[in-house]
């Protein structure tokens, strides 16, 4: 993704700007260049919990501003890596 704008999105329980999540034994590949996540419940968020595959993420010249939640975030299962 690039060159984009994403707001105002998600709710005081859930979703918000950019979320990257596989599923089953899918794995995920993005790029984000040039992406300004403003005022979001969550701004960018890779989550590895939904299944077993890998995340690989690059963020370049991005902003994650005004979110009322985590600007960025990177989550696990228990005992993973990150």
């Amino acid at each position: 993704m690039s060159d984009t704008v994403v707001s105002n999105n998600g709710s005081s329980d859930a979703g918000g700007g950019v979320l990257i999540q596989p599923t089953g034994s899918g794995s995920a590949k993005a790029s984000l260049v040039r992406v300004n996540a403003v005022n979001n419940f969550l701004g960018i968020r890779a989550d590895g919990t939904g299944g077993l595959g890998t995340i690989f993420l690059s963020i370049w010249n991005s902003a994650a501003t005004g979110n009322l939640s985590a600007g960025m975030a990177a989550i696990t299962p228990g005992g993973a890596r990150s």
